[in-house]
């Protein structure tokens, strides 16, 4: 069975207006969701001691995510703060918490090359890491987001095998002269998400399109991170650039259906810091 490791960014996701807060991230996400469509899969990253550090863990365990290798540390959890507008969202705050103490060591080396690929993101802390984990993992996956910041995405892509990057405001003409640039910096395989719009993918040879998958539309909040674990997921099995495009689209229609990136919302305690904006 093919095994794949979310490592860096968690958060909690506080929803505002619900009086909720979920558990996610995207190395989280992609973790739980790579396990949903069976493979085994691992987090590894750093937690709070905190209710929400907790609320994290505890889904972890219940998703039969491996959590071996995770930290629990001293101090609170990463936090966002979501404002829904309809069934899309904004940002409206955040804090890192103890997200970045990795002080990753040798055993943590060891372990990430037992993975087939080890998945992270542009909110993980990890580039003075990127070229050690490019040596110990197989293969690299990597998740920009919407960074327009392109001296950070030449710092970060050489490392990567596979490169995730947002573009729903561009042309599919822009978008696939991103995926163009990207991919002359090393990747052998990029993908430009497009929200409404699907999503590009190039592997030097040649684009692929794929529109998205109707779903009924709940929440957006993760969307982005299904779709990248079925595509990871099916792309290890076949190496089929198309196929694997259609199982993120499926996946990215699942998550839209529920709250959260993938369920597991509780009350957000009175004292959970980010609960309010003057926090």
């Amino acid at each position: 069975m093919k095994r794949i490791l979310g490592i860096g960014d968690n958060t909690v996701d506080l929803y505002i207006d619900k009086n909720l807060m979920f558990p996610g991230g995207n190395a989280v996400n992609v973790a739980v969701n790579s396990r949903r469509c069976g493979v085994e899969s691992a987090y590894l990253g750093c937690l709070g001691n905190d209710n929400a550090g907790k609320l994290i863990y505890d889904s972890l365990v219940s998703e039969n995510v491996d959590v071996s290798r995770c930290r629990r540390i001293e101090g609170s959890n990463a936090w966002s703060r979501i404002i829904h507008n309809g069934n899309d969202r904004d940002f409206d705050g955040s804090d890192p918490g103890v997200r970045a103490q990795y002080e990753l060591q040798e055993a943590d080396y060891a372990y990430i090359r037992t993975f087939n690929l080890a998945h992270s993101s542009i909110y993980s802390d990890l580039e003075t890491e990127i070229k050690k984990l490019d040596e110990v993992a197989p293969l690299i996956s990597f998740d920009f987001s919407d960074s327009s910041d392109w001296s950070y995405i030449e710092s970060i892509a050489p490392y990567t095998d596979i490169t995730f990057i947002s573009a729903d405001k561009e042309t599919e003409e822009k978008a696939g002269n991103l995926a163009r640039e990207i991919h002359s910096l090393g990747p052998s395989v990029v993908v430009v998400t497009q929200g409404e719009h699907g999503a590009l993918a190039f592997d030097g040879s040649g684009f692929h399109k794929q529109n998205i998958v109707k779903a009924n539309v709940v929440d957006t909040l993760g969307a982005g991170d299904g779709f990248i674990a079925g595509f990871l997921v099916d792309y290890l099995e076949c190496q089929n650039i198309k196929s694997a495009l259609i199982k993120g689209a499926l996946e990215a229609s699942k998550v839209c259906s529920i709250w959260g990136a993938y369920g597991y919302g509780v009350v957000t305690p009175d004292h959970q810091a980010g609960r309010k904006a003057t926090d």
